[in-house]
């Protein structure tokens, strides 16, 4: 599996669900796996490339450092500068 470029991503952050969104690279049709609890990996059918992750209590994970110890293939400082 090849790591995301950083710059190229998108980002959308539900508030109200606390649900964060990161899709890398153009849309395509995809498949998730929970690897982690309420973290879904979403991989291209085709190719089997990463292309998105979504994290269910996202805000609460981080409050609880609970990212930090996992290995996503993302840096989340730059999500949090975004969404904040």
């Amino acid at each position: 599996m090849s790591e995301p470029k950083p710059d190229n991503y998108f980002l959308t952050y539900d508030a109200i669900n606390d649900v964060l969104y990161l899709s890398f690279g153009h849309p395509v049709e995809s498949y998730g796996e929970e690897k982690y609890d309420g973290i879904v990996f979403r991989y291209a059918f085709f190719t089997d490339q990463l292309s998105g992750i979504t994290i269910f209590d996202f805000m609460k994970k981080v409050s609880e450092n609970k990212l930090d110890q996992l290995l996503l293939p993302f840096n989340f400082e730059q999500v949090l500068a975004q969404i904040h």
